[in-house]
């Protein structure tokens, strides 16, 4: 049970660090989108519009993606709060 108990806190330390890095990549991907949706249409020519397309959508996918994980390591893993109060009940 007391391994359990350090493997289940390892967790807990270890989960906020995850969920602040998947957001900041989360960051730098809406950050790209934007960037990228400023290129002025005139200035593209020869496909470089269509890529240009590609190249967005693929990043919102990315963010649909970083959205889900961090959904479900939420699910997987409910805040001690969440956890205290379960075990109360």
């Amino acid at each position: 049970m007391t391994s359990h108990s350090k493997l289940e806190q390892l967790v807990y330390d270890l989960l906020p660090q995850l969920t602040r890095e998947l957001s900041a990549v989360q960051d730098s991907v809406r950050t790209s989108t934007a960037r990228l949706k400023k290129v002025p249409e005139a200035l593209l020519q020869n496909g470089s519009k269509a890529a240009l397309q590609k190249a967005i959508r693929s990043l919102d996918v990315s963010n649909d993606a970083l959205l889900e994980s961090l959904r479900l390591l939420h699910a997987q893993y409910p805040s001690k709060v969440e956890v205290e109060n379960e075990k109360e009940d």
